[in-house]
Formats: C-alpha cells, structure tokens, sequence
C-alpha cells in the first residue's frame, strides 16, 4: 500500500452559500484550481507517476487496483457540522485531481473519495489536507 499527503494552504469555503457576484466565485475557483494543480506538480515525480498508473489500472480493474482520495478540510469553528457542503467545498479539487488523473470523478469510477472536516491543531494553519493512497487496502471504510 502506498500513501501521499498533500497540504494546501488554502480556506475552502462552500461557494453554494456565498452571496457573491459570479464573477468573484469565477475567480475563486480559477485560484483554487491554479493552486492544487501547482501542488500536485510538486509532487515527487514517482509518485506522480505511480498515482496516474494506479488510477488507469483501477479504471481497468477497481477490485484489484482500489485507489482512495480522502479530502480533510481543516477549519477552527466552535460546531463542525460533518455536512456541511463539505462536497461543494472540494469540488474544484475534486475536478483538478480527477483531471489530473485521468480519470472521472463519479460514483462509479475507479477512485473513491472520501470528505473528512476537523479542527486544524495549534501549528496547522486553516486550509485542507488530502491524502492519497493505493494498494490493495488503500480503501478506508
């Protein structure tokens, strides 16, 4: 089984219950966009690689390849609601990994995602973490 983390220092808001111009959620989205595929970039080539032939061979086959994207979004908040627009907050994240991948990004394709909210701890900063992982128990439940 292998595993990569990566950590983007960036808030994730859910953009459904923003009352902005859609001009301004246009370019929220461009730079959050910019932003995980510069961090995807600096991922060890290797890695790259071996993530991008994982995910075509689970395209092929997802009960022998499984490969899992677990997406924690780290927010300091009195009350984490589990719910909340926790799907919408990752969406353009979603979208630049599964392009990235070379993949879909649906219910039935070869890469399981999973969402995830907690408290950042003292040193951490506001933002996300996402983990990747591969393997034959690479699926958490």
């Amino acid at each position: 089984m292998g595993y990569y983390v990566l950590k983007l220092k960036m808030k994730l808001p859910s953009l459904l219950n923003e009352s902005k111009h859609w001009r301004t959620i246009f370019n929220i989205k461009k730079k959050q966009k910019s932003l995980v595929s510069k961090m995807l970039l600096t991922m060890p080539l290797m890695v790259r690689t071996e993530l991008k032939i994982e995910a075509q061979s689970a395209l092929r086959c997802p009960s022998k390849h499984p490969l899992a994207v677990v997406m924690t979004r780290l927010v300091r908040s009195q009350g984490l609601d589990p719910d909340d627009n926790l799907n919408a907050s990752f969406k353009v994240v979603r979208d630049t990994i599964a392009t990235f991948l070379r993949v879909g990004d649906g219910p039935q394709g070869p890469v399981q995602w999973r969402y995830a909210q907690r408290s950042p701890l003292i040193e951490e900063a506001e933002g996300a973490t996402i983990l990747f992982v591969w393997g034959p128990d690479s699926v958490p439940g």
